[in-house]
């Protein structure tokens, strides 16, 4: 069964901007479906490993954003 892959978004680095919201919104509504998508896919290995692999890609991408955020953030109130 092929699975059906979005791109990754690319990060904005305008800390502050609704898109910085919509691409979190959109990275997190993505591992949702991954989730779903793994739950159904527990007896196809193959498919499992992939559903992983595109899940801890995602997650680190997230994990970027939000440490991005969070820096800009922090040196603008140092300013």
């Amino acid at each position: 069964m092929e699975m059906e892959t979005q791109g990754s978004p690319e990060p904005n680095r305008d800390v502050g901007q609704p898109s910085d919201r919509s691409s979190l919104d959109q990275l997190s509504q993505r591992l949702e479906a991954l989730a779903r998508e793994l739950d159904q896919a527990a007896d196809r290995p193959d498919e499992a490993a992939s559903l992983v692999r595109e899940a801890s890609d995602l997650a680190a991408e997230a994990g970027r954003e939000v440490e991005t955020a969070l820096k800009a953030a922090s040196e603008a109130r140092e300013e």
